[in-house]
């Protein structure tokens, strides 16, 4: 398998990942959410993908809103809010 054809199976993971976790957020199984959003990010760097890393960053902020954990979430929408204005 070559480099490209890796990035593009990242790539096409990104947003069922990212779903996943939108919904274990929603049945609050957090700690499966977390690292679902985890994945989804990681593969998001790799693909270079900073559009689709400062949204999912966005919903993990909000996972940890969810959980009580302010300070994560504020952390994590400044880095994404970060993200937006270096790529506008």
């Amino acid at each position: 398998m070559s480099i490209a054809d890796k990035l593009r199976n990242n790539e096409l993971k990104i947003k069922p990942q990212g779903s996943l976790a939108i919904l274990f957020t929603k049945s609050k199984k957090y700690d499966l959410s977390q690292d679902y959003f985890f994945q989804a990010i990681d593969n998001a760097k790799l693909t270079g993908n900073t559009t689709i890393k400062a949204d999912l960053l966005k919903s993990l902020g909000n996972l940890y809103i969810e959980t009580g954990d302010y300070d994560k979430a504020l952390q994590t929408l400044e880095e994404a809010l970060d993200i937006t204005e270096r790529f506008r």
